[in-house]
């Protein structure tokens, strides 16, 4: 049922705004708090959450990740935030974040755990000391000391959809400024679940695929396979991320087929006799390697670019290094 509030401290309604006014409160003055719940045999109110969280899984059950969640940070406690995912999915599936210190000058979140995290793994017989430790300690027995705890919070499930069947560890903690939680501290799950789309998809491939990692990233699935188990509705920043990817490596390609034909023009004839490759390239620098035999020459062109100039007018910096014993530097000309 919809939990609703009634009191001295709710307020009439909008002013001049009735439509506002009645999506807000019932025909008698209750305040419609958004969240569902139902009364135990004691009289208590238990709270499930809003219904825009459930998930609903293939085999059409709907569930409330609210309590799920409550039960793995209490077997967890060096956990922060736990976000149960799985909507459209077989089963279920959590994103764990770990409790680490804020720094006092940037007031922005760090990698550093804090002493109760500390602690906690200390007690497991685990010197950690920041989220990168955990990390690492994972393939050395850490992952079953998470899954212990996984495992005790799966015993309190009320059915066996209601288990968490795999998890994983998060780099960072969920921020305000990282758009993943709002000012009253709660979880944005909308924002979540598209921020971390690939890594929630890669914990729903077919289990023979499953990394079983437990660190966020699918090194053994490809984009396609990790896609095809993401709703559609959550692949609109993936869908951007790649157009801005091939965006950027056309213009590296662009940039760096002009750099040969420039390099060619400038040697003349001894370098079209000559191998010319770019062995890196990045924002208009270019380290081109010209090579003949065992003889080397490494060529760093830099290009300025002046509007409504001709081709001739155009500066050009270059420098060229000859491996020999000693680095030597030729001095810089312009021409």
């Amino acid at each position: 049922m919809q939990i609703n509030g009634w009191g001295r401290n709710v307020f009439m309604g909008y002013l001049n705004k009735e439509n506002e006014t009645r999506d807000a409160l019932t025909s008698d003055n209750w305040l419609k708090l958004g969240d569902l719940g139902f009364l135990d045999e004691d009289g208590f109110v238990s709270i499930l959450g809003k219904e825009e969280n459930f998930i609903t899984l293939t085999t059409g059950e709907v569930i409330s990740p609210f309590r799920i969640e409550q039960r793995i940070r209490l077997e967890l406690s060096c956990i922060t935030q736990a976000m149960v995912v799985g909507d459209g999915q077989d089963y279920l599936a959590v994103l764990l974040t770990l409790q680490t210190t804020r720094d006092e000058k940037s007031g922005k979140m760090t990698t550093e755990l804090t002493e109760n995290a500390k602690r906690w793994f200390r007690f497991a017989r685990y010197e950690v000391h920041t989220i990168g430790d955990v990390l690492d300690h994972l393939d050395h027995g850490l992952q079953h000391v998470i899954q212990a705890g996984i495992d005790r919070a799966n015993q309190g499930a009320r059915a066996t959809a209601h288990m968490i069947c795999d998890w994983r560890i998060m780099p960072n903690q969920f921020t305000y400024e990282g758009g993943e939680i709002g000012l009253s501290g709660k979880m944005k799950r909308r924002a979540i679940l598209e921020k971390h789309a690939a890594c929630i998809g890669s914990m729903f491939l077919h289990k023979s695929q499953h990394t079983f990692n437990s660190m966020c990233e699918a090194t053994n699935a490809t984009v396609n396979d990790v896609k095809a188990h993401i709703p559609q509705h959550q692949l609109s920043l993936i869908t951007e991320e790649d157009e801005r990817t091939s965006s950027r490596n056309s213009l590296e390609k662009d940039f760096a087929e002009r750099l040969r034909r420039q390099l060619k023009e400038h040697e003349g004839a001894s370098a079209s006799a000559e191998t010319v490759s770019i062995v890196e390239s990045e924002d208009g620098v270019s380290k081109i390697k010209i090579g003949s035999n065992d003889d080397e020459v490494f060529k760093q062109v830099i290009e300025v670019k002046e509007p409504e100039k001709s081709s001739e007018e155009q500066r050009k910096i270059s420098s060229t290094l000859e491996p020999t014993n000693f680095v030597h530097e030729e001095a810089v000309g312009r021409d």
